[in-house]
């Protein structure tokens, strides 16, 4: 994008705290508003299907805006890119503290993803060329450090605000931080002239068929549940809007010669098939991590504080997972490194504990051993993948996949959600047909509310009688879809494993790996 500058040791670090901490505070949104969801619902009277489009825009705002990324930097340089990033964000996150409403929130959250998306990718870009080249590895290092700890502190981050504060201050938390960091790199960052190379005019038509596209399908799969399915005229439209944008979007990036998205990358058999198992695989872990509160706060009745507690252990461990990732690639095959976590990821799912009664500590283990595997995933896919191209279409590839992890993050949130809802649906049927009014347990359930109501179970007492049991029916039932729905996700990863079966990687000496 740029070329690569030497600055003073003083400047150098200064510059490489500024742009850590911008990409800290850009990623932490990613993680830090899932603990806070269930908050959020009553506030913005939202169900299931309506909180999820809270996650859902903040990753499509970034999608969309990161396809676009690599001309404005050329255009207008990393470090304005970089700065616009924070700005957008940083406005966005105080808008988005005062939403009064779902609507509103949702379309601040897509504008704050935006920013994000600008911010992630020019960061790296930023630190390249403030270090010089025999320490690339040093600034990657840094750039690694911002992105793992960020979604780790996330969910503790965002259960102390919103336990002590409210969950609108985990949006204003951005406010000082990063008008700090954006004014520190004003005067500090060092601007780098861009490459002097013939001006490619930007894909405007590409820009707009995309998210067009990539919007329709999301809203179509996040609403469908909601909606009936085609039974809905809403949802038929939106299915119609994505057919008649996509395939012309995927005709123009096939015509041009600087397509906004080079798909012809997709030739080469391991990128094919190493974004595809990114994509099974963030179709997984994203809805994961948006049902996982929602058992933790609304299943289990736990504050947002002691939710983020719970799963900062695993949080932890899921960021050391990244790094000792990064060092196996080195020393083993990557394939070999990618299969390993993918089998174990795939294990984990099967194995979560979702009971209404399951112990702090079981949850805890589980999180943490499902992490440690997820988490070593991206990394040995994302060189898998890349090591298949050119060094002239690194950039290219490197942005490609990390828009098919975002979109299909977002498919995953969506789709979870609706099994979550159906399944529970089920189970409750089930459960409730199978109640056992001569059994001991529901017995003394009826002998304790008799006892506490003067002998008769009528009026309001009958009432709050079938709420209770309602409730115990309600919980298990929610129990069990969690369990159910997490095995499906497991089954995703299982997928997404066959497909890594038939990659064929040879270990390369190759450059550094751009990691959004």
């Amino acid at each position: 994008m740029t070329t690569a500058t030497h600055t003073d040791d003083g400047r150098k670090w200064v510059s490489a705290i500024i742009v850590t901490v911008g990409i800290f505070m850009a990623l932490l949104d990613t993680t830090i508003v899932n603990i806070a969801l269930p908050k959020m619902m009553a506030a913005l009277e939202a169900d299931y299907y309506g909180i999820q489009m809270v996650v859902i825009s903040y990753l499509l705002g970034s999608a969309i805006s990161m396809a676009a990324v690599g001309w404005l930097g050329d255009r207008f340089g990393a470090k304005a890119i970089f700065l616009a990033g924070l700005g957008i964000f940083t406005g966005m996150s105080v808008l988005c503290g005062m939403a009064s409403s779902l609507t509103f929130m949702d379309a601040l959250r897509f504008c704050q993803g935006i920013g994000e998306g600008f911010i992630i990718p020019t960061g790296l870009v930023i630190l390249y060329e403030t270090f010089p080249r025999e320490e690339h590895g040093m600034a990657m290092g840094l750039y690694g450090l911002g992105a793992s700890l960020a979604p780790a502190l996330g969910p503790t981050i965002g259960g102390l605000i919103t336990e002590h504060l409210s969950w609108r201050w985990i949006f204003y938390v951005n406010l000082p931080i990063c008008i700090v960091v954006t004014l520190a790199g004003w005067f500090i960052l060092k601007r780098v002239k861009a490459l002097e190379k013939p001006k490619v005019p930007f894909d405007g038509w590409g820009f707009i068929l995309m998210a067009i596209s990539l919007s329709a399908l999301i809203l179509f799969l996040s609403k469908g549940q909601e909606k009936g399915w085609l039974q809905s005229d809403y949802i038929l439209t939106l299915m119609l809007i994505f057919v008649i944008t996509f395939i012309p979007f995927v005709a123009v990036q096939l015509r041009r010669k600087e397509p906004l998205l080079n798909m012809r990358l997709f030739s080469k058999r391991t990128f094919a098939i190493g974004v595809a198992v990114l994509a099974l695989f963030s179709f997984a872990t994203y809805g994961l991590w948006l049902l996982l509160p929602i058992y933790l706060e609304k299943l289990r009745q736990y504050t947002t504080l002691t939710s983020g507690l719970i799963l900062f252990p695993g949080s932890l461990a899921g960021a050391l997972s990244i790094l000792v990732a990064g060092i196996l690639c080195d020393r083993w095959q990557p394939k070999a490194v990618l299969l390993i976590c993918l089998v174990g990821g795939a294990l984990m799912s099967f194995d979560f504990h979702t009971g209404v009664d399951t112990p702090k500590s079981q949850i805890i283990w589980d999180y943490a051993k499902w992490i440690i595997f997820t988490g070593g995933v991206f990394v040995p896919a994302t060189v898998i993948s890349l090591s298949a191209l050119s060094a002239k279409h690194i950039n290219m590839g490197s942005t490609i996949l990390n828009i098919v992890r975002l979109i299909f993050g977002c498919i995953g949130t969506a789709v979870s959600v609706s099994l979550f809802s159906n399944k529970t649906a089920t189970f409750y049927t089930i459960l409730a047909s199978k109640v056992n009014y001569g059994a001991p347990a529901t017995r003394g359930l009826i002998g304790e509310q008799i006892f506490l109501h003067g002998n008769a179970l009528v009026g309001p007492a009958l009432q709050k009688f079938q709420a209770i049991l309602q409730g115990y029916i309600s919980s298990y039932a929610s129990s069990y879809a969690l369990e159910a729905t997490f095995r499906m996700l497991g089954l995703v990863i299982c997928v997404a494993l066959i497909g890594a079966l038939f990659i064929k990687h040879r270990k390369a000496s190759s450059s550094k790996v751009v990691i959004h």
